[in-house]
């Protein structure tokens, strides 16, 4: 008689069996009173190699109302799985199917953002979802989550912004502006952060951390003091903000001693325009003054009237001269 094996049921799969040895494996599935084997032994734990048995049993095609693997004997019961499937791969497969995806934690879902454009010459408000309320100035852009989560409040910005953060001490909340990271309890700091200038901190209530990216210098700002992102990459203090320099959320345009070149700069993004200086001479003369919601010509008459020189003004574009 035909000895009947794991390996002799493996070629009686793969259709690898002579007449007599298939006929052999076909009267040991049929006849119950046969010896039984195990079944191979793989390396998992004992409890859960049963239960993923089990569970592929129970996946199995009913023949005549009854589960094909619902053999009486119990080591066909385990074998028969894998006799009935395509071989040893197709075992690896459902197992690897079944089995849970190892220790790995899952992957947490994206926190979706929102993003807040305002363009030069617009001024935003909005508050966001922990209470939080932000003015943004022309040419800034925000990026935040509609909801925070546990951790962090993290945001993004670019240009300028002045934010009043709802206190929360066991979520910091946390400013990303490209080379430097401000990170708050909850207080009111102004942050400008455009591309082309240095960035500058300038704290109104309680008190801020100021980090530069780079060089990992941080600084501590206090109530009405600030902190400026020099070129060199380091922070340079500023012992007291300049009067009225928080104004522009109000709508008040306010210059303290400012050269014309950096007033242009300022008009551009107040108003929307493009603004060129042909005479180089100009560029240093400075100018003290505050505007409220004043228009773009209010403006540039009082200025010529002081700096002596004369001007064009088109819908978007701004000449001096």
């Amino acid at each position: 008689m035909i000895n009947v094996t794991p390996q002799l049921i493996e070629k009686y799969h793969l259709g690898q069996c002579t007449a007599a040895e298939r006929e052999a494996v076909e009267r040991w599935l049929a006849d119950e009173e046969m010896e039984a084997f195990e079944p191979p032994q793989l390396r998992r734990d004992g409890d859960e190699l049963t239960r993923l048995w089990t569970d592929m049993e129970s996946r199995l095609p009913v023949e005549g109302g009854q589960a094909a693997g619902n053999l009486s004997h119990p080591a066909k019961r385990r074998w028969l799985p894998a006799v009935l499937l395509s071989g040893a791969a197709a075992v690896v497969a459902i197992i690897l199917f079944l089995w849970p995806v190892g220790n790995d934690e899952a992957v947490p879902e994206a926190v979706p953002l929102s993003v807040l454009d305002v363009p030069p010459g617009r001024k935003a408000q909005l508050t966001l979802n922990d209470g939080t309320l932000v003015h943004l100035n022309g040419g800034s852009r925000l990026e935040y989550p509609e909801v925070f989560g546990e951790g962090t409040r993290l945001v993004k910005l670019v240009g300028e912004g002045f934010f009043a953060v709802a206190h929360d001490a066991n979520r910091p909340f946390v400013v990303d502006a490209g080379n430097t990271t401000t990170e708050v309890l909850g207080t009111a700091f102004n942050l400008t952060a455009y591309p082309d200038e240095s960035h500058t901190l300038l704290v109104e209530a309680g008190k801020v951390r100021f980090e530069v990216k780079s060089s990992d210098d941080t600084r501590i700002v206090n109530a009405g003091q600030g902190a400026r992102w020099a070129k060199s990459g380091t922070l340079v203090p500023i012992a007291e903000i300049p009067r009225n320099r928080l104004a522009w959320k109000e709508g008040r345009l306010v210059f303290n001693n400012h050269r014309l070149a950096e007033i242009a700069v300022r008009l551009q993004r107040w108003y929307g325009v493009s603004v060129t200086i042909e005479r180089p001479d100009l560029k240093t003369m400075t100018f003290t003054g505050s505007f409220a919601q004043a228009p773009l010509k209010t403006v540039m008459d009082d200025l010529a009237f002081v700096m002596q020189f004369h001007y064009r003004l088109s819908e978007k574009e701004l000449i001096i001269f």
